[in-house]
């Protein structure tokens, strides 16, 4: 057999839909997912203006948190910790017991979800764009045993 190797570069998401759809059929043939659900919270403040949001999954029998976002006049007033509240209510109810993620040392998030209850498993050195060859940063994978 020949392979030939194509590069692609900007690729759109749409042109990746093909490969997650194989590697997720992959995926739930070998762990029999169970659940996949998706959510996307918002918070609000008194004018309806968005202040916060969180998107996560549950896959596999686990709370996967991807992206949280409070807006920085936000912070520190409970917006973060209401939203993941409300992601890990949603899991709950659903019989999910555990709950992942990844973070940053410089993100703020990293105090706000060991505060509640998420512990580091694993530590990745990365570097920023301005210090290549220098592992100024660290990423956190994070896991909360017990929602």
């Amino acid at each position: 057999m020949t392979i030939k190797i194509h590069h692609f570069y900007n690729v759109p998401e749409s042109a990746l839909l093909p490969l997650l759809d194989k590697l997720k059929a992959f995926n739930e043939a070998a762990l029999n997912s169970g659940i996949n659900k998706q959510f996307f919270i918002t918070a609000t403040d008194e004018d309806n203006i968005e202040v916060g949001a969180i998107y996560a999954r549950i896959r596999y029998d686990w709370l996967y948190i991807h992206m949280l976002w409070v807006d920085e006049t936000c912070r520190g007033q409970g917006v973060g910790t209401s939203l993941i509240n409300a992601v890990e209510d949603e899991a709950r109810a659903l019989g999910i017991q555990r709950g992942r993620l990844s973070t940053a040392d410089f993100s703020p998030g990293f105090t706000l979800y060991q505060k509640l209850g998420y512990q580091v498993f694993a530590k990745i050195p990365i570097s920023s764009f301005y210090s290549i060859g220098s592992d100024n940063h660290t990423e956190y994978l994070m896991w909360k045993l017990a929602l």
